[in-house]
């Protein structure tokens, strides 16, 4: 009788590992992403992404010191749809991006890619992986 009641117990605990991995998987899996990239070829500062939902009062706001050539920052959120303002210095510029709307599916991403020149070219992410 006692070997059963630990089998049990056993059973609930593993039960709940499960559950808890499972579901950090999926949060994981089904999360959105809004990435800033620099594409520039040289080192930008400053950058700061602000993020807001456009149908709650949900806002985030990332900021990064400075972003070397081909280095991102990223950030996961649950909201699908948002506007963006993207701001940053480049070669002693003061630079501003505003994204009026982004409209994200469950798990897609969004890119801004930081040129040369930059301009910023903006659009869904397929390239990143898990």
């Amino acid at each position: 009788m006692r070997r059963l009641s630990n089998i049990r117990w056993l059973a609930v605990v593993l039960l709940l590992v499960l559950v808890a991995v499972g579901s950090l998987f999926v949060f994981r899996r089904v999360n959105e992403r809004t990435e800033i990239r620099n594409s520039s070829g040289q080192t930008i500062t400053n950058v700061v992404l602000e993020l807001c939902d456009i149908q709650t009062a949900w806002s985030v706001t990332k900021s990064v010191r400075a972003l070397r050539p081909g280095e991102s920052v990223r950030v996961y959120h649950t909201h699908r749809d948002t506007k963006a303002v993207v701001t940053f210095a480049l070669a002693g510029r003061k630079l501003r991006h505003d994204e009026a709307y982004i409209d994200l599916w469950t798990g897609e991403g969004w890119r801004f890619d930081i040129q040369p020149d930059g301009t910023v070219a903006s659009g869904y992410d397929s390239s990143h992986r898990h």
